[in-house]
């Protein structure tokens, strides 16, 4: 998979792997409870400050995430929460457009109607906190992985 950084977790121990900026405790904090309490076994988002927005400024320069949990059956962790958390730094997307939709549309007509702009200039809109999206691929490598850990625990 094509991540900038790891974490694995058992229970409260961790693990951080790769070449990932220092994650602060506030927002592993916040990402274990509300990743544990998801219904669902694997999340992802390209726009994780949209998730965390309570802890945006901890988690920069991280801003995509995929990450899948199960429960040990291992002797000695069992009934533990297994998760591993795969991070993308920020990468600002941009985005062209037909039109910069901030300009200011020319009237000249007394009674203000409907009209398509007067300039079509290619305009770019530039996203900041989001990652690369996670591809079809990265989800079935981390449903394989889920699997196989589902087998090994």
């Amino acid at each position: 998979m094509n991540a900038d950084g790891l974490i694995m977790a058992i229970g409260d121990v961790f693990v951080l792997a790769r070449s990932l900026p220092l994650l602060t405790m506030q927002a592993w904090h916040y990402l274990t409870p509300g990743f544990l309490k998801e219904p669902e076994p694997a999340i992802m988002s390209d726009t994780l400050a949209s998730m965390a927005a309570s802890v945006a400024a901890s988690i920069q320069p991280l801003a995509g995430l995929m990450a899948l949990k199960t429960i040990s059956r291992h002797p000695k962790t069992a009934g533990q929460s297994v998760r591993i958390y795969w991070f993308r730094r920020e990468e600002p997307l941009e985005v062209p457009w037909a039109g910069n939709p901030d300009k200011p549309m020319a009237e000249n007509t007394v009674i203000p109607s409907l009209a398509p702009r007067r300039s079509f200039e290619r305009w770019i809109e530039v996203k900041r906190g989001v990652s690369r999206p996670w591809t079809n691929e990265d989800r079935m490598y981390c449903a394989r992985f889920r699997n196989a850990l589902l087998r090994c625990l």
